[in-house]
């Protein structure tokens, strides 16, 4: 019996007995999840810049990297769930005596289970540390800031500690480390010289230090390794035949096979640019201007675009053909104003205007409407609107003009002028059919406002105007839900539930603005279609589905909400084992599969070389061949032990399922969903009525958990508050009048304020979390627009129709944040949600509970208004 299987058996046996003899370990209570936090030992602090993950939560450039402290190195001895199978906590080297298991049913199978599993972990690489106690750890601080001398015999004294018998490899390799810096390097280069002559698994790792040759396998295929070699080999063959062999037939056969190989970008973009210059030199100038014109699209956005758009000038000058069209001159004009590159725009605009052959007057409405765009991407709407107006009887040409009306609705909807905005999007599908992109864009913009406007039926025959015309559209995902939340509005269920289920079948796994995918909010919102439809059965399977998919999420708090009022509430089920908070500051609980790769790593990690070790993982995990496995998941927790917290949950949010935290997984979600700051989130969370589990989701959303950052729109710090919103929390709502701008950078300070931003918003919502978190994101004055134009539907509907798409998914996000960081840390007080709103909103700054009333003018919008 495989030695999985037969530990799943015992382990089912063992909690069977355990239902009738024991009752199951339950998790702390939050008063418990905080004590004793000053009794963990620090991490090591990180100054590694490197940024490997996809920063979907980051602001734009400019931000300042958080500044490691204490407080967020530092890890309460909080409980969560622990992987059963996972390597037992670090303890020293050394022969230890062990009680007998009492000879009962249940010490039987105790003992029966402790046995396979022992044999599993022989498939495990063990990662735990050599050492594991707070003088180790203050040494390897004091390493990573350069000061040897003091680390070494704080490091000395922690291995005497552990091993005061007889020292094994492991622990020889980690002390021989702060030998090689700490004043005895010759010593440290002995002990490192005999590991490296022994037969043992630190024996790799010593060799590397010595830079001496390490030899690790790689489960590569050769005949993967040989596909890769001759892919390398052909192309830089074409490449060299495209320049000396004229034969531009056989070329083009070369060509079109090596195209077909799966190719990268850049080695497409290699192999196309080699055969536009053949071509050209071969006088097909019409293939060549075709060739340079998809390298030129290809490349859009990324490194060498520029060099690209700079041969094809040349290219156009000498053969006096045009390559790039007026549209996409345009368009490319329009794109770098995006980019805030005004003079590139102004440069582009003009070799648009030239190509294009303008009169005078046409000159100056290009020039008009550029400077349009450019003011509305400084956020001057009203005087974008006004050049747009000064513009439109100048510009004739339709490429330009098609594009005018798109602007010019993009800056009236913003000003919160929808009738005009619908009216200029439809008259540019009307003018302008073939331009079918912005078309596109127009028809969704004019239907998404009519269904913010409550004109529903519409806004649903403009979607399917939409679909009908323009199916290709990349809005085509949400124009039908959108089409289906219409329906559904209308009362029209059998509509959307059809629309519901292309949804799920034609992009079930794309994602919307939370980040969570249409097969989620699909399967969530039929079982709610079912129901209103009196099929209560097919409502409680398909809610129930949903509950499944993601028990973890907004859609899946919502399905249980709704299975509960059904009278068929679903079991959450978590693993109930204990991992202290401590433990995540180590790998020893990672179960990762043997690999020969991770011969230098893995004593790196064991001696708490976390930096070199990561950067030893790195190197095979994007390195090309057979992938590392748990490579990722490594890396994650490398960063969390090393007190970069911001780097590790966005890692490890990358690595986890939809069907919540197992005990094979559970490690990753803490990964993902640290706790940071905790003191200071427990102390104000609990001094103003918060759940503090609200503000570290909140923190997670907002900030990833840097002190430092400033958003795009000057949101600073921890929880992102405009800096005009702390000072009115600090001086109106907190009365101190000592507060001062800089105090905002502050961890316990910013913390504290947001703390309170998030009460007050609670209590205007009337207590109820996903209004106040809509609030929070977008300022009271939203909120209350939309409570009283939609406050009639229920909280499903009523997010859904929040008219900002950045506090749409806000909401969606941090209530998925704030859900699993309960789940995981105080089960017993995960979120309710409520379906129906409440009858009214409080007046604004009215607390409860607070002594003596905050009353006072609504605030600045909120810390990310748009």
């Amino acid at each position: 019996m495989p030695a999985r299987n037969a530990v799943a058996m015992a382990t089912i046996l063992a909690a069977t007995i355990l239902t009738t003899s024991a009752s199951a370990q339950e998790l702390p209570s939050v008063d418990d999840l905080f004590k004793e936090a000053a009794q963990q030992p620090a991490a090591p602090e990180s100054n590694d810049d490197e940024d490997d993950a996809e920063d979907s939560d980051s602001d734009e450039a400019g931000e300042e990297e958080a500044e490691a402290t204490p407080e967020a190195a530092g890890l309460p001895p909080a409980q969560l769930p622990v992987d059963e199978d996972a390597a037992p906590a670090a303890q020293p080297e050394q022969p230890q005596t062990t009680s007998p298991a009492p000879q009962t049913t249940l010490g039987l199978v105790h003992t029966l289970t402790q046995k396979l599993r022992a044999a599993e972990r022989d498939r495990y690489t063990d990662l735990t540390p050599v050492v594991d106690s707070p003088q180790w750890w203050q040494a390897h601080s004091l390493l990573r800031e350069n000061k040897c001398r003091k680390a070494l015999p704080l490091a000395t004294k922690a291995i005497d500690e552990a091993y005061p018998t007889d020292r094994s490899p492991w622990a020889q390799y980690a002390l021989a480390r702060f030998e090689l810096c700490g004043g005895r390097a010759a010593d440290g280069k002995h002990t490192l010289k005999a590991l490296a002559a022994l037969d043992h698994d630190v024996s790799n790792a010593a060799r590397h230090e010595l830079g001496m040759p390490v030899r690790l396998a790689t489960p590569q295929t050769e005949a993967q390794k040989t596909a890769k070699r001759t892919l390398d080999q052909d192309l830089q063959s074409f490449v060299h035949d495209s320049r000396h062999r004229p034969d531009v037939a056989k070329l083009e056969q070369q060509f079109d096979a090596i195209r077909a190989r799966g190719l990268s970008r850049n080695q497409w973009l290699r192999a196309t640019l080699a055969m536009a210059q053949r071509q050209e030199v071969a006088k097909n100038i019409e293939e060549a201007a075709r060739l340079w014109r998809g390298a030129y699209e290809r490349a859009r956005g990324k490194r060498g675009h520029d060099e690209i758009a700079r041969q094809i000038a040349r290219f156009e000058r000498r053969h006096k053909h045009k390559v790039l069209s007026v549209d996409v001159r345009i368009d490319d004009m329009i794109h770098a104003i995006g980019k805030k590159k005004y003079k590139q725009a102004r440069t582009l605009n003009a070799l648009a205007a030239k190509q294009a052959r303008l009169s005078g007057s046409e000159v100056k409405g290009w020039s008009l409407m550029r400077q349009g765009m450019e003011a509305e991407r400084r956020r001057k709407r009203d005087d974008a609107i006004a050049l747009y107006e000064r513009a439109n009887p100048l510009i004739k040409h339709p490429a330009m003009r098609a594009r005018l009306y798109n602007q010019w609705g993009k800056s009236l909807r913003r000003v919160d002028r929808d009738p005009e905005a619908i009216a200029m999007y439809k008259t540019l599908c009307k003018e302008h059919p073939t331009e079918h992109k912005l078309c596109a864009e127009g028809l969704y913009q004019a239907a998404r406002l009519l269904q913010y406007e409550n004109k529903l039926q519409e806004a649903f025959d403009t979607f399917f105007e939409l679909a009908g015309m323009y199916p290709e559209s990349r809005r085509m995902p949400e124009a039908i839900w959108r089409a289906a939340l219409c329906a559904y509005l209308l009362g029209q269920y059998e509509p959307a539930q059809g629309l519901l289920a292309q949804l799920q079948q034609r992009w079930p796994r794309k994602r919307d603005a939370s980040g969570l995918a249409l097969e989620l909010k699909a399967q969530y919102w039929m079982g709610v279609v079912a129901l209103k439809q009196g099929d209560q059965e097919q409502a409680k399977d398909q809610l129930h589905k949903a509950f499944t998919m993601a028990p973890l999420t907004w859609y899946g708090r919502l399905a249980h909400a709704r299975l509960t009022k059904l009278g068929a509430p679903p079991a959450l089920n978590l693993p109930n084992e204990a991992l202290t908070l401590g433990d995540l500051q180590t790998l020893g609980g990672l179960r990762v599969p043997k690999d020969p790769r991770l011969g230098v790593a893995a004593p790196m990690i064991r001696a708490g070389f976390y930096d070199d070790a990561y950067a030893q993982v790195r190197h095979h995990v994007y390195s090309r061949g057979v992938p590392l496995k748990k490579g990722r998941a490594i890396l994650a927790a490398l960063r969390l032990a090393l007190g970069d917290h911001t780097k590790a949950h966005w890692m490890a949010s990358k690595l986890l399922g939809r069907g919540g935290p197992t005990a094979h997984n559970v490690r990753t979600w803490a990964t993902s969903f640290p706790l940071v700051f905790i003191q200071h989130i427990h102390k104000y969370a609990q001094t103003y009525n918060v759940h503090p589990m609200l503000v570290q989701a909140v923190m997670r959303q907002e900030s990833g958990f840097r002190p430092k950052v400033k958003s795009y729109a000057g949101a600073l710090g921890l929880m992102q508050l405009m800096p005009g919103t702390a000072r009115y929390v600090a001086r109106v709502f907190l009365d101190d009048e000592d507060y001062r701008a800089k105090h905002i950078w502050q961890p316990e300070t910013n913390i504290k304020l947001g703390s309170m931003y998030i009460r007050m918003h609670t209590a205007f919502a009337s207590d109820r979390v996903p209004l106040a978190l809509a609030g929070y994101n977008a300022g009271p004055a939203p909120l209350k627009r939309w409570f009283k134009d939609y406050g009639h539907r229920e909280l499903d509907a009523w997010v859904e129709s929040i008219t900002y798409a950045q506090a749409r998914g806000y909401v969606r996000k941090v209530m998925t944040s704030y859900i699993t960081y309960s789940a995981l840390y105080t089960p017993d007080a995960i979120p309710v949600l409520e379906l129906e709103m409440p009858k009214s909103l409080r007046r604004w700054g009215v607390i409860p509970g607070q002594s003596g009333e905050k009353i006072s003018a609504l605030p600045p919008r909120g810390p990310q208004a748009l």
